[in-house]
């Protein structure tokens, strides 16, 4: 769930000069925006920021060390008293360890300041006692930052990041200024984490029991625009020479799917697996190192259970160990060979679960608190009913603004199979979404010029579903229907298909899909077409992932609906109780003598998760935390009413 998802999308310029779509920004964070709810109705991120002033909290002791490798969104409350930075592990480029603080230029509730040009995002450390401290006592400070990371955003000319101190009266003095880049048409290695920049603590003026220091950005304050990432940061008492003894993982893990990030469990197939599973690490220590594996554990679950059905150390291999790392990144593999059979007997959909832990041959240097918790790192993949090159985080936003426009993203059957919908991500931008589209499905290949188009659906709307449902990564899904309304199972042979979007609204209207910049492997299948019938089809080459997922299934998706459908001539209205609910869900001003009701319950992506006779009182302990639909059907009567409820535990 940690997913961000907030920048904008440059695609090539062949395509932006013929194919009138355009760059659009994202204003708001998915991740802050739910996380700042709290039960109580009270914002968490305001009850993150409602601490004691620093003076009054307990002093840290030197050492100082955080390099944000953990869930965040928030930084560590034991080691800074503000909330304003994004903990995350997916937009910077290469960074010195898992997780990194960014100053994103929203507020931790996830929204843009606004206001004008000024000081946006502050990183406040609490309380360091430095009271005995001496200028002989060689004190440093050392950090890493990064501009852009691997957005199109990045800080200009006019904005900075500033280091400050806190004096022994209370006065935050500017240590040093960092101003942003000329422009963004450096290649992207350009903006990896660099040099280590250290700075002395060496004035009687810091020499306090409440020293702290801190970051701040410079910006417009209008939103996700103007990043910087700042990682591993330390204060010790030795040499700025001296790095800590630690091995980290600098990265996600890769998945285990070789294409997809899920996939329709008929069509997965042995080839769908990598052959090797690529791991990064960064050897801080100045000294060479092997390394080998302490834990590498796939676990499978069968789909909304909380059973294991399988767990082994498939990966572990103690006559492998990584090459000697001198100090900096390194990338190492270790085989997947075993993995696919332990999957051929599970029937039906189920989970993987990839955890890594890496071990050093020297000691890490655990006098830096915190310092082994970026040896572990985890992946979740699903193969489940429906494709996914995307891994469901929201990075960009592909705008289209023309009637006409069509955007589409290739998949490949292994089997024939029946299309039952398809599921969009549409993230906040810098514009409200207001045009209206069709869903189109082709068979055939752009490639091959051999596209035959074989559904339409009726007119769409654009729906937010993070909006209406306060749910990260949301998708809105979109049953194949006809003109009347009336579902369609569309069979698609064993081959190779395209499903997206017409734009059909005038122009002047605005349409964003969710564009997800760490999933690379679908660059080569994703489409554009411009509005004239002769246009050719553009790739869209920007690497990333179009966030548009075909569903298959034996069941039809549900549509993800941003208002509840009420029966006919009812004045009644459906009460859930309580929502949030935890393991039983009550059903409350309901006429229950008005013959048999169907339940069913889904989740935000449309896949249904219970079918049974409609209660006062139903069971939902297994289904673990997040947003569901609670659908009661009468077919009879021909009529439904459709509420969403919270599970929170």
């Amino acid at each position: 769930m940690r997913q961000l998802y907030l920048l904008v999308l440059l695609l090539g310029s062949n395509i932006l000069a013929s194919a009138q779509i355009q760059i659009e920004p994202l204003t708001s964070n998915p991740v802050l925006r739910l996380q700042s709810l709290g039960p109580s109705g009270t914002a968490a991120a305001e009850r993150k920021t409602q601490r004691p002033p620093a003076a009054r909290q307990q002093a840290l002791q030197l050492p100082f060390f955080d390099d944000f490798s953990y869930p965040g969104p928030y930084p560590n409350p034991d080691l800074w008293v503000d909330s304003n930075v994004y903990i995350n592990d997916h937009l910077a480029f290469e960074p010195l360890s898992i997780g990194t603080a960014t100053f994103d230029g929203l507020d931790p509730r996830g929204f843009p300041y606004g206001g004008g040009f000024g000081p946006a995002d502050y990183l406040t450390s609490r309380a360091i006692d430095l009271d005995d401290a001496t200028a002989n006592d060689g004190i440093f400070i050392n950090f890493y930052i990064q501009p852009k990371g691997i957005t199109n955003f990045f800080p200009t000319r006019n904005d900075s990041l500033v280091l400050q101190f806190l004096d022994t009266a209370s006065q935050w003095i500017s240590i040093d200024t960092f101003m942003g880049l000329q422009n963004s048409t450096s290649p992207l290695d350009t903006f990896r984490f660099r040099d280590k920049l250290s700075y002395p603590i060496n004035s009687p003026a810091y020499f306090h029991d409440a020293f702290q220091f801190r970051f701040v950005n410079h910006c417009n304050r209008l939103g996700l625009q103007y990043l910087w990432h700042l990682d591993y940061v330390y204060i010790d008492t030795r040499s700025p020479i001296r790095n800590p003894s630690d091995l980290a993982l600098v990265s996600r893990l890769q998945a285990p799917l070789r294409l997809y990030n899920h996939i329709p469990w008929e069509q997965f197939r042995r080839e769908d697996l990598r052959s090797q599973w690529r791991v990064q690490v960064f050897n801080h220590a100045a000294i060479d190192t092997t390394v080998g594996f302490q834990s590498n554990i796939i676990t499978i679950r069968q789909e909304e259970s909380p059973s294991i059905i399988f767990e082994s150390d498939l990966l572990r291999n103690d006559a492998l160990l990584f090459d000697t790392i001198t100090y900096g990144t390194a990338s190492v593999t270790r085989p997947l060979n075993a993995l696919f059979d332990a999957l051929i007997p599970i029937d039906g959909p189920f989970t993987l679960l990839s955890d890594y832990t890496t071990s050093a041959n020297f000691g890490e240097d655990t006098g830096f608190p915190g310092v082994t918790t970026n040896n572990t790192a985890s992946r979740t993949n699903s193969i489940n009913d429906f494709y996914a090159y995307d891994d469901g985080s929201t990075e960009g936003v592909v705008a289209s603004r023309s009637m006409g426009n069509q955007i589409a993203v290739q998949y490949d059957l292994r089997e024939p199979d029946i299309l039952r919908g398809v599921a969009i991500n549409f993230p906040f931008s810098g514009s409200a979404q207001s045009g209206d589209f069709v869903i189109k499905v082709w068979e055939g290949s752009v490639t091959m010029d051999n596209l035959n188009l074989v559904y339409t659906s009726p007119k769409k709307e654009v729906i937010n579903a993070q909006q209406f449902f306060d749910t990260l990564n949301a998708f809105t899904t979109y049953p194949l229907v006809d003109e009347e309304g009336e579902l369609v199972e569309l069979s698609l042979t064993a081959d190779t298909f395209l499903v997206g979007i017409e734009h059909i609204s005038v122009n002047n209207t605005f349409i964003g899909l969710g564009y997800d910049l760490n999933s690379r492997d679908a660059q080569p299948f994703q489409w554009f077409k411009p509005p004239s019938s002769q246009a050719p089809w553009f790739r869209i080459d920007q690497p990333g992932s179009l966030m548009i997922r075909p569903v298959f299934g034996d069941v039809p998706p549900v549509m993800t609906q941003t208002e509840e459908v009420l029966v006919s001539n009812e004045a009644q209205q459906l009460q859930l109780f309580p929502n949030p609910a935890r393991d039983r869900l009550q059903l409350r001003g309901w006429d229950w003598s008005r013959g048999d009701w169907e339940l069913r319950i889904f989740n935000t992506s449309g896949q249904l998760l219970l079918q049974q006779v409609a209660d006062s009182e139903i069971e939902v302990a297994h289904l673990p935390n997040g947003i569901y639909i609670l659908q009661l059907h009468h077919a009879d009567l021909g009529q439904q009413i459709k509420e969403k409820f919270l599970i929170l535990r």
